[in-house]
């Protein structure tokens, strides 16, 4: 692997308690506010899940780049075009309010 992974893990282990504590606020009984707490679970849980994603992602990559870096020349070039794409969380606006949302750019 060429480099660390450490946002991916930061990522999945800050967002670990949230989940914990969610989890245990929405098993409650005699919980309140169970709107509150499930927004924050799943979104907890959505960066997580993307924390995984990409950590998956980039160790499947560094494999592939591993494995393709002895057989290939600096002059040639790879075969084909693989599109890039990123998706992160931010806040999406309609002017008056915000709300959270996903971002999705890259390159194709």
């Amino acid at each position: 692997m060429q480099r660390a992974h450490s946002f991916e893990i930061v990522e999945m282990l800050g967002t670990t308690p949230t989940i914990l504590v969610g989890a245990a606020q929405l098993l409650d009984p005699a919980g309140r506010d169970r709107g509150a707490w499930t927004a924050l679970t799943a979104w907890s849980g959505a960066l997580f899940v993307h924390g995984g994603i990409t950590l998956a992602t980039a160790i499947v990559r560094a494999r592939e780049d591993d494995k393709d870096a002895p057989t290939m020349d600096a002059e040639k070039s790879r075969g084909g075009f693989a599109p890039r794409w990123h998706f992160a969380p931010t806040l999406v606006s309609d002017g008056v309010l915000r709300a959270p949302g996903i971002g999705v750019s890259g390159v194709f």
